[in-house]
């Protein structure tokens, strides 16, 4: 059996892969003209989630309590939604509570045409969807030890929702 990498290890892997993802994205809106946020507050970020020194507990664990509320509209893929409250769900992230996926998944150009394709918005959606079953069983396996921990997360609905598969 192959053992994987500890929850909080994966999280952040997928986070480093989304951050990847959304740098492409707005390089490529950059390139087609369109104003955006300094990039190299992205690339900082992605410079900070390859340091050894940063928490992986924190990471996740902040993740957790800032999105665990808007995980059901994450399923549904309510894209709206999502951009209108990405900032507070990833505000502990250094972005300047830029909202950054309303840029990236809202922009069009001159005839109304998304600039940014399917294929990254479908990218950065299953990320978020492996972020979320990586928290849930993050969060399954910190109950074990403490029945308190993040006592407010219903984990029994997110698990049947995403049907997680617990070890």
């Amino acid at each position: 059996m192959i053992q994987l990498p500890p929850e909080e290890t994966r999280f952040k892997k997928n986070v480093l892969t989304m951050a990847n993802a959304i740098h492409f994205g707005f390089l490529k809106l950059s390139e087609n003209g369109y104003k955006v946020m300094d990039i190299t507050k992205i690339e900082l970020f992605i410079a900070l989630l390859q340091s050894k020194e940063l928490d992986e507990h924190f990471l996740i664990t902040n993740f957790i309590e800032k999105s665990h509320k808007v995980w059901d509209k994450i399923k549904e893929r309510d894209e709206i939604y999502f951009c209108n409250n990405a900032s507070s769900i990833f505000d502990f992230l250094p972005a300047d509570k830029v909202n950054i996926f309303k840029d990236l998944f809202l922009t069009v150009d001159q005839q109304g045409v998304q600039v940014i394709g399917q294929t990254l918005k479908d990218q950065i959606w299953g990320l978020l969807d492996n972020m979320i079953k990586v928290s849930i069983k993050y969060l399954h396996k910190k109950r074990i030890t403490n029945l308190n921990f993040l006592s407010d997360i219903n984990i029994n609905h997110h698990i049947l929702i995403w049907q997680v598969v617990l070890n």
